[in-house]
């Protein structure tokens, strides 16, 4: 060794520094708070609506790491709760983001789809026609027909299109059992079936301002004409 002059210091130009992985990171965690929206059919999530996302547990002083995801999406469509939100197409940015193997999705387990009632769409009615009797002496909703004590026919509007929902009544009952017009029908018992109707949330009571209780005559019963009997 003493005959040559060696240098005090060698390089090797070649040599690389791998990202590491986050999952060794035991304390490392990618997440975004609880997400909840009202039933709109989809499973989408609005891309204003993309939550934030929240990076922790990184090497201290290396740790200059944001996350945003260009979209979200829930694992169904229905409502419910602890359901799964899925951001993807996650872009990392700042000055550590490239010391790091990020994943491109992350899940968060606990959000939730809230039913659609009128409080979010004025358009969610429930209705049924005009009502129309003979004066018999009681509340009750009669058919013109048949002449007995029926539950007006309902209908839903607002319903997303394609979803099965229709909605039924209990009883049906006028305001009170004296003729007029512009009479108070009220429908008890209002309740959705289909296989969306769970999706729905609507008041159990529907009412129709129009309906009319006519005067008995001489010759009528409560809802039909006696024939002549000359």
């Amino acid at each position: 060794a003493q005959n040559y002059e060696l240098p005090t210091t060698i390089k090797n130009d070649t040599c690389s520094i791998l990202p590491l992985n986050i999952s060794n990171l035991p304390n490392a965690k990618i997440s975004f708070a609880n997400h909840t929206k009202v039933y709109d059919g989809t499973t989408n999530v609005l891309p204003k609506a993309v939550p934030d996302i929240t990076i922790t547990g990184l090497i201290p002083n290396f740790d200059n790491v944001q996350g945003a995801g260009k979209s979200a999406s829930y694992d169904n469509k229905n409502v419910g709760t602890n359901k799964v939100v899925t951001i993807k197409d996650i872009i990392y940015s700042g000055n550590d983001a490239l010391n790091y193997i990020l994943p491109n999705s992350v899940q968060n387990r606990s959000c939730s789809i809230t039913p659609r009632s009128i409080t979010e769409d004025p358009n969610l009615i429930v209705t049924f026609g005009n009502q129309k009797k003979f004066y018999d002496a009681t509340t009750n909703v009669i058919d013109s027909i048949e002449g007995t004590i029926y539950v007006p026919q309902l209908q839903i509007s607002g319903i997303i299109s394609g979803d099965d929902v229709k909605a039924l009544a209990v009883t049906a009952q006028y305001d009170t059992k004296n003729v007029g017009k512009n009479k108070i029908v009220t429908a008890f018992g209002v309740h959705l079936l289909g296989k969306d109707a769970n999706n729905y949330l609507v008041p159990t009571t529907a009412r129709n301002y129009n309906s009319s209780i006519l005067p008995k005559e001489l010759g009528k019963q409560a809802w039909f004409e006696v024939p002549n009997q000359t």
